[in-house]
């Protein structure tokens, strides 16, 4: 079934586009490609960039104007997020990057008026950075200013969101500084391929799929960077009682936002009942108490605790206090498997395909295995191992890693073919999230709104 969805997929796609390739009037046209960007990023089509709306976008980037002289200030980076927020490892990346490159100064250019967690605001104020908000109307007023504050940096990093046009109208045309994508959506279609004189993905794996089918100009692994300090001095039985958690239990905890849970047929629901006994309790930092998690809150008689979102310093202690971290499936959670490591709780993971390269061995088919372990073969087995890896995400290897890279001394606009070839990776992650009445009304919306551009609302 999954196949058959995602060729209707890319049949709906191609049709959306040779009604857009139609439409004259500017505005329209960026609005139906921003619903087929929308589409492509939700719906896998077996596509994992598009070449016409790239294209398409390129050209329009002519109209996003700039000032004629603008001066360059050397050692200073810009970071260009769609959008950035206190929960999820998305925005910490940003952080880590900042931390670990103490040699330049950072600032950071948000696309969308959000509220910038204080933490990040410290950092980049520490490196003598500043933080723009982009506040425009409109894809090509938001363009020419995205374009006209990038020109005074040394060169920008994108952690921009997967179906974000504006990098692609900014930096598309007569743009001179180089240009750097960080590849954390490697399970999905994204924009950006043409632009990007180098993609940074988060494994080797990741950056197979980026070389083949994603035809980027020039990619490389740069593994996610963490704080290498745990944060805290207390030992297990002192966090276990600061956090009210009980002494005498195994503890197993996982930390993600609640959708790496959800989808293909609730198999962590159906799941996490086999991992538990009198002796155990399972903690989930992200989910709330709510729908299903709540629902799995009571049938387990309480062994299944959804404290919802924890901030840095809580959520370290907690990795600390527990026993075992079991990493959210279906979906895997990198950063906080990494995070686990670093506080010195082996991690087990279900996920089949991509994974940080210094976590391949803690992978397990069947999670009940560790009913099965004693605690010192549990450690022996997804602690030690991963812990001896670790420090290439830590600042001194990671910054290496990261210097030893292709240079960015220039930027180049190149459009590469599109690869239709649907990925057992991507198609895994998709069918684990699918609902079959939001497909299918995705695809009428999109067939009605290019088959229809005139009832397409002009862009604000």
């Amino acid at each position: 079934m999954i196949d058959l969805i995602i060729k209707i997929n890319y049949v709906a796609g191609k049709f959306a586009e040779r009604q857009i390739d139609r439409v004259k009037n500017r505005h329209t046209k960026l609005n139906l490609l921003q619903k087929l960007s929308d589409f492509y990023s939700k719906q896998y089509a077996g596509i994992l960039h598009s070449h016409f709306i790239e294209s398409e976008l390129i050209k329009l980037s002519n109209d996003a104007k700039t000032p004629q002289k603008v001066t360059v200030e050397d050692d200073h980076i810009l970071h260009v997020a769609t959008m950035v927020a206190a929960d999820g490892g998305h925005t910490r990346i940003i952080l880590n990057w900042i931390k670990n490159q103490p040699n330049k100064k950072h600032s950071l250019l948000i696309n969308t008026p959000c509220t910038v967690p204080s933490w990040l605001i410290s950092a980049i104020e520490d490196s003598n950075g500043g933080i723009i908000v982009n506040d425009k109307q409109g894809y090509l007023e938001k363009a020419s200013y995205l374009k006209s504050h990038s020109l005074k940096y040394e060169k920008v990093i994108l952690h921009v969101h997967t179906n974000d046009m504006l990098p692609l109208l900014a930096y598309g045309a007569d743009f001179p500084r180089p240009v750097a994508l960080f590849n954390h959506a490697d399970h999905t279609f994204w924009l950006g391929s043409a632009i990007a004189d180098m993609v940074f993905d988060l494994n080797t794996y990741s950056a197979n799929i980026t070389h083949r089918l994603r035809k980027a100009q020039n990619n490389a692994p740069l593994p996610i960077v963490i704080d290498e300090d745990v944060g805290t001095t207390l030992s297990k039985r002192e966090l276990r009682t600061k956090h009210n958690l009980p002494q005498d239990k195994r503890i197993l905890v996982s930390m993600a936002s609640k959708h790496k849970f959800l989808g293909q047929s609730n198999i962590f629901f159906k799941t996490a009942p086999y991992l538990l006994n009198d002796s155990t309790i399972f903690i989930l930092m992200g989910p709330q108490n709510k729908k299903k998690f709540k629902r799995l809150y009571k049938s387990t008689n309480g062994k299944v605790i959804p404290l919802g979102y924890q901030d840095k310093d809580s959520a370290d202690e907690i990795l600390k206090a527990s026993d075992i971290y079991i990493d959210s499936y279906p979906v895997s959670s990198f950063t906080s498997m990494l995070q686990a490591i670093r506080s010195g709780v082996p991690v087990i993971t279900s996920f089949p395909h991509a994974l940080p390269d210094s976590l391949v061995e803690n992978r397990v088919t069947d999670l009940t295995i560790i009913n099965k372990l004693t605690a010192t073969e549990i450690e022996e087995r997804f602690l030690t191992p991963a812990k001896i890896k670790l420090p290439m995400h830590f600042g001194s290897q990671w910054k290496e890693t990261l210097e030893n890279s292709a240079p960015l001394t220039g930027h180049n606009t190149i459009l590469a073919e599109e690869v239709f070839q649907p990925h057992p990776y991507i198609q895994f992650v998709y069918s684990t999230s699918i609902k079959h009445w939001q497909w299918f009304r995705r695809v009428i919306n999109l067939v009605l709104a290019c088959t229809f551009p005139f009832l397409s609302k002009s862009p604000k």
